[in-house]
């Protein structure tokens, strides 16, 4: 009687019951049965390796880097771009604010971000957040530096000058020194006002100049006295009261 070893082929381990046979038979089924063995083996090897390398790749998923989902939100007036951004964790998202016309940035919040220009960037994302963006009708208010100065200095000085929100009413005043007086404002040499104190609305920046005049009781006279030596040796002249700097020949 010979076993019949066909039944052992699917599973890995099976029993084989031999009936009385020579040895010579017994030989051939045990070498059948060690090929069947080592190939059973073998092929649970390579499976046992096959889930050892798809895990070491991240096939798991135990060592990915997380993503997460940063939203926007625009309110009526203006776009924020793009609506949606995946970022891995710890990355920074950023987006565009446009607004429409007539209107203009108010704010921009969510995910502890920073407005720079028409820019948004979130901080390092650590979990799904949103940035919302808003938009008012009402226009950045204007600002208009005016700048004020005495000529010459020892005229007098000058007071008003600063920085002005547009529409804002501005006095810049002139106060004189002694021996000068009061002349006018001029703006790049072309007169403005001849009033000491002058008022305006801001809506542009200014350079102001207070010009002041010596009075005439303030300018110093000198006299300038000429003779000849022997009078009968010739005439001399030019001598008289001249102003203090006046060229005298």
């Amino acid at each position: 009687m010979s076993p019949s070893p066909v039944g052992c082929l699917q599973p890995l381990f099976c029993t084989v019951r031999v009936t009385k046979s020579n040895d010579k038979e017994q030989g051939k089924i045990m070498s059948t049965l060690i090929k069947v063995f080592q190939h059973k083996l073998a092929l649970a090897g390579l499976i046992i390796l096959t889930l050892g390398l798809a895990a070491c790749s991240g096939g798991g998923g135990g060592s990915s880097v997380p993503t997460w989902t940063v939203s926007a939100s625009a309110g009526e007036g203006g776009v924020i771009t793009p609506v949606s951004q995946t970022v891995n964790d710890g990355a920074n998202a950023t987006f565009t604010v446009t607004p429409h016309d007539n209107y203009s940035i108010e704010s921009v919040t969510g995910c502890s971000g920073t407005l720079e220009g028409n820019t948004y960037t979130t901080g390092p994302i650590t979990a799904n957040c949103t940035v919302t963006a808003s938009f008012t009708t009402e226009a950045p208010v204007a600002l208009y530096t005016i700048g004020v100065s005495a000529a010459p200095e020892a005229g007098g000085s000058v007071d008003g000058g600063g920085t002005y929100s547009a529409g804002t009413s501005v006095t810049v005043t002139a106060t004189t020194n002694s021996d000068y007086n009061f002349f006018n404002w001029t703006e790049e040499g072309t007169p403005v006002s001849t009033n000491a104190s002058y008022t305006f609305s801001a809506a542009a920046n200014r350079t102001l100049v207070a010009n002041f005049n010596q009075t005439e009781a303030a300018v110093a006279l000198y006299t300038i006295g000429v003779s000849a030596a022997p009078e009968a040796g010739g005439s001399v002249d030019g001598g008289g009261t001249y102003s203090a700097g006046t060229s005298v020949t």
